[in-house]
C-alpha cells in the first residue's frame, strides 16, 4: 500500500509539472507575442524600404540608358510612338518601361501585400503586371535636378490628416498630396509609410514627416499616380 500510494504522488507530481509547463509557456506565448508582431512589421517597413531603394535605383539606370531623364519626363519617347504625357498614362505601363532595370515584379510589392496576397502576385516576367499587382505610387513630377522630389512610396495614401480616407485611384487619375495627406491607419503599415525620393534614398515616413518632406520638395503639388486600392 505504501509503495502504491509512492507510485501515485509521484504520477501527481509529473502532472502537475506538465501543467506549470505547459502554462509558463502559454503565457510566454502571450507575452512575446507583440513583440514578435512588432519585430515581423518592423522588417517589412525594412523590406518595403529595400524595394524603393531598387526603384529609385532603376529609374536612374533608366534614365542613364535613355539619356532622357525619369520615366516619367515629359520629353521621354513614349511606348506607343507619341511622348509620355504626365498623369495619362497607367502606372503600370510606366513599371512595365523600367522593367529591364528592376530585377523583378516582385519588387513592387511590399511584403505585406505579398505575405497577406492583397495584390494580385506576378510570377515570371513584368508582361502580366496590372494596377492590382503594384503597391508603389509614382511621383509625376519627380526630377534628377531636384533631390528631395517624391519619387514613388507606399499606396496607403489618404487625403485627409487622420488617416481614415484612402486617395481614389484607379490606375489612370492622378492626385495631389498638397498639404493634407496622412498614411492609413489600418491598411499595409497601419498609420504609418515609406517614401523614396529623387536622389535614389528611401527611408520610413511618419504622417508629420510625410507632411514635412512634401513641404520641401520643391513642387506645390506633389502630384502621383496610384495604384488602384
Amino acid at each position: 500500500g505504501e509503495f502504491m500510494s509512492t507510485r501515485n504522488l509521484r504520477a501527481f507530481t509529473r502532472v502537475e509539472l506538465v501543467i506549470v509547463i505547459t502554462v509558463v509557456t502559454v503565457l510566454s506565448i502571450v507575452v512575446l507575442l507583440p513583440t514578435l508582431t512588432n519585430f515581423k512589421a518592423r522588417s517589412c517597413r525594412v523590406g518595403c524600404v529595400n524595394n524603393l531603394k531598387q526603384i529609385g535605383i532603376a529609374y536612374r539606370l533608366f534614365a542613364n540608358d535613355n539619356d532622357s531623364g525619369f520615366v516619367t519626363s515629359a520629353t521621354i519617347q513614349s511606348w506607343n510612338g507619341g511622348r509620355y504625357v504626365a498623369g495619362q498614362t497607367e502606372l503600370s505601363t510606366c513599371y512595365k518601361v523600367m522593367g529591364g532595370e528592376l530585377s523583378s515584379p516582385r519588387v513592387l510589392l511590399c511584403p505585406v501585400d505579398e505575405e497577406f496576397k492583397t495584390r494580385e502576385i506576378v510570377y515570371g516576367d513584368f508582361t502580366n503586371l496590372t494596377q492590382r499587382s503594384i503597391s508603389y505610387f509614382i511621383g509625376i513630377r519627380a526630377d534628377e535636378k531636384r533631390p528631395a522630389m517624391v519619387l514613388s512610396g507606399d499606396r496607403n495614401l489618404c487625403s485627409d490628416l487622420k488617416g481614415n480616407t484612402l486617395f481614389p485611384a484607379d490606375g489612370v487619375r492622378t492626385n495631389d498630396l498638397k498639404q493634407t495627406a496622412s498614411w492609413h491607419r489600418t491598411t499595409i503599415h497601419r498609420g504609418g509609410g515609406n517614401i523614396g525620393f529623387a536622389d535614389g534614398s528611401a527611408q520610413q515616413v511618419t504622417t508629420k514627416t510625410l507632411l514635412g518632406f512634401l513641404a520641401k520638395t520643391g513642387d506645390t503639388n506633389n502630384t502621383v499616380l496610384l495604384p488602384k486600392p
